[in-house]
C-alpha cells in the first residue's frame, strides 16, 4: 500500500509524459499507441465505476436494515460490503456473510435470517444486472470468464489479483486485438497482404 501509494501520486501528478513513453514503447506508431492506452484507460474506468455503483446499492440496501434492527458495528460492516464488492462475482457475499454473523451473534436467530435474505436480494437482483453492463458493454468480457480469472487472480495474488484480475483480462484482450489490427492495417499499407488465420473479421 506504501509503494502503491507513490506510484499513485505520480500518476495524478504526471503531465502526460508517462503516457507519451508508454505510447512511444509498445512497437506501434504513436497514434495507435495513444489509441491502446485509451483503451485500457477505459477498460479501468468502466470496470470500477461499476463496481462502485454495486458497493453503493448494496450499502444502501443492508445499512437501513441494520439500523431498524439495532445491529451494531454497522460503520464496520458498511465498510466491510461496500470493499468485497471491488471483487468481482463472489466478493458480494464475503461482505454479506459478515453482516449476517454479526446480526446473527448479536441480535439473534431472526435478525441473522432478515439481514440474509436482504443481503442475498441485494447481491442477486441488484447485482447481477450492473455486473451484466459492467463486464458485457463496458469490459466486452463474458461473466464466467470473469469469475474464473477471479478465482486465479486470487489463487496467486491473494485480494489485489481478485480485484484486478478481471479488469487485466480486459486489457489484455483489448490491446492484443488493437495491435493485430494495427499491424494488419500496416501490412495492407505497404502492399502485404495479411495471412486468412489472423484477418480480423
Amino acid at each position: 500500500m506504501f509503494i502503491g501509494f507513490f506510484i499513485l501520486i505520480f500518476f495524478l501528478g504526471d503531465d502526460g509524459r508517462i503516457k507519451e513513453f508508454v505510447a512511444g514503447h509498445l512497437g506501434l506508431p504513436r497514434v495507435q499507441g495513444e489509441s491502446v492506452l485509451a483503451e485500457v484507460t477505459s477498460s479501468f474506468r468502466g470496470y470500477f465505476k461499476g463496481a462502485t455503483i454495486i458497493a453503493g446499492m448494496n450499502v444502501v440496501v443492508v445499512v437501513p436494515v441494520l439500523l431498524i434492527l439495532r445491529v451494531p458495528l454497522i460503520g464496520a460492516i458498511s465498510l466491510v460490503t461496500f470493499v468485497t464488492c471491488y471483487i468481482p462475482s463472489f466478493g458480494g457475499y464475503i461482505g454479506g456473510a459478515f453482516a449476517v454473523f454479526i446480526a446473527l451473534a448479536s441480535r439473534g436467530l431472526t435478525a441473522g435470517l432478515i439481514v440474509l435474505a436482504f443481503s442475498i436480494v441485494a447481491h442477486t437482483i441488484l447485482q447481477a444486472p450492473v455486473q451484466a453492463v459492467a463486464y458485457g458493454k463496458t469490459l466486452q468480457l463474458h461473466p464466467l470468464v470473469a469469475l474464473l480469472m477471479t478465482l486465479f487472480g486470487a489463487v496467486f495474488a491473494g485480494i489485489a489479483g481478485a480485484i484486478l484480475a478481471v479488469p487485466l483480462t480486459a486489457v489484455a484482450i483489448k490491446v492484443n486485438a488493437e495491435i493485430k489490427r494495427a499491424r494488419e492495417e500496416e501490412m495492407i499499407t505497404s502492399g502485404v497482404e495479411p495471412a486468412p488465420s489472423e484477418a480480423v473479421p
